[in-house]
């Protein structure tokens, strides 16, 4: 019977053991899986910020063309992906933008020109025909003068 005690003694010693060195093993095996796991967020962390910091930028540009404003800055990035062309895209936009807006100051500059070249074509016509009617006016106040004095000078005469 003694064999049988310390057997089983053995045997209760031989399980605490292994228990104690499964829970050890999943403890282990938590732990790394927590280190890996933080490892994974702060990997995706960088590389959504890395996606999301220059569309949230293009974002704001867009924004701030989309009110008219053509003195913001687009963002500068050198990337070969699709954000990169979005930021060529914007960059064409806002240079389209800037040439529209000087084509049409030129315009209305252009216009505001002709009207008062216009203006000063009108007025050297109408000073023109003034001075016409003026002249025309006084050669017949003369020729006038100049008949009345004669038919004077024929009645006197007569």
């Amino acid at each position: 019977m003694v064999d049988n005690v310390i057997g089983q003694l053995k045997l209760q010693l031989t399980t605490t053991h292994a228990e104690a060195a499964a829970n050890a093993r999943a403890t282990v095996i938590a732990l790394s899986g927590l280190v890996v796991l933080l490892v994974v967020c702060g990997a995706l962390a960088l590389i959504i910020r890395g996606v999301t910091r220059p569309i949230v930028q293009l974002n704001q540009t867009m924004t701030a063309l989309a009110r008219g404003d053509l003195t913001v800055p687009v963002p500068v990035l050198q990337r070969a992906d699709e954000v990169g062309q979005m930021v060529a895209t914007v960059t064409t936009f806002k240079d389209n933008a800037v040439v529209k807006e000087r084509l049409e100051r030129e315009q209305a500059e252009l216009k505001a020109r002709g009207e008062e070249e216009r203006k000063v074509a009108l007025r050297q016509v109408a000073d023109t025909f003034d001075k016409d009617v003026k002249s025309v006016l006084t050669a017949v106040s003369e020729t006038a003068v100049d008949m009345s004095h004669s038919a004077t000078v024929v009645a006197g005469t007569a």
